[in-house]
């Protein structure tokens, strides 16, 4: 599965930026660039700290991004998606690619090579010098894309929440990340999560990735037995404000729905 945003950021170069932040402001890089270089980008503390911890590959190192944020902020919301993804990608024994960060015009460029080509994306207008608020993706805010956290919500005694969603900004598809809790019915319980659905502008979409640990497949191919505690669905080309259906099969026959409603956060 690839990534559907750009992790880790290159720790030297944010090394660099927190040993220049004693001032107000730490640059990227320390050193003058040369002249056939962009200017280095000016970069809040928070926005150092919070980038130091989005370098991590642990995701409890990554909870520094979250200590940098202001709560309930979009670059907290950010930040909690990030260290979702970067759980079940762990846990999946997925590895994490290297990543390039370099100065740019107003911002800072975290770059990946997919396939032979260079794929950059910018972070910039960054907001919040204490606790970062808010920045930008290759101009476009990040709130819009980004979904509030719904509680669990009970299906014959198991429960499912809604930990993170993100609508990337590099491909346009919608990445919900669910928290499951086994119900004490769980080993007689089933989920398959290709039947989930997201309803939204008076469409259905099916996922067209899942990712779900630990596994556990059972004869139908693909079920979850006794329930997976942490889900990955990723839905093409769609956004925030639609709502989640995640079916649950118990071994007598009986089924139920949950239902996540799937809310933009406000900006």
């Amino acid at each position: 599965m690839r990534l559907m945003v750009p992790r880790p950021v290159a720790a030297a170069l944010l090394a660099a930026v927190l040993a220049a932040g004693c001032g107000p402001a730490a640059s990227l890089p320390a050193e003058p660039p040369a002249p056939d270089e962009p200017a280095a980008a000016t970069v809040p503390p928070a926005a150092a700290r919070y980038l130091e911890g989005f370098a991590a590959t642990e995701p409890a190192a990554m909870a520094a991004m979250t200590a940098a944020a202001e709560p309930g902020s979009p670059a907290e919301r950010y930040a909690a998606f990030q260290i979702a993804q970067a759980e079940v990608l762990r846990r999946e024994g997925e590895p994490l690619p290297p990543q390039d960060v370099r100065p740019a015009d107003g911002g800072v460029d975290v770059c990946d090579t997919l396939d032979g080509a260079e794929l950059c994306l910018r972070f910039a207008a960054f907001e919040g010098t204490d606790a970062l608020r808010a920045f930008t993706i290759d101009g476009v805010p990040i709130a819009g894309r980004l979904a509030e956290p719904v509680a669990a919500r009970d299906a014959d005694g198991t429960r499912i929440g809604l930990r993170a969603a993100y609508q990337s900004i590099e491909s346009g598809e919608l990445v919900a990340i669910l928290e499951v809790t086994p119900g004490p019915a769980a080993d007689e319980q089933a989920l398959h999560w290709p039947d989930a659905r997201y309803a939204v502008a008076g469409e259905e979409l099916g996922p067209v990735e899942v990712l779900a640990v630990p596994e556990g497949v059972g004869p139908e191919g693909g079920w979850q037995v006794g329930v997976a505690d942490l889900a990955l669905l990723v839905f093409e080309a769609a956004a925030p404000g639609g709502t989640l259906r995640v079916p649950l099969a118990g071994a007598d026959g009986s089924a139920a729905t949950v239902e996540l409603p799937v809310v933009p956060l406000a900006g």
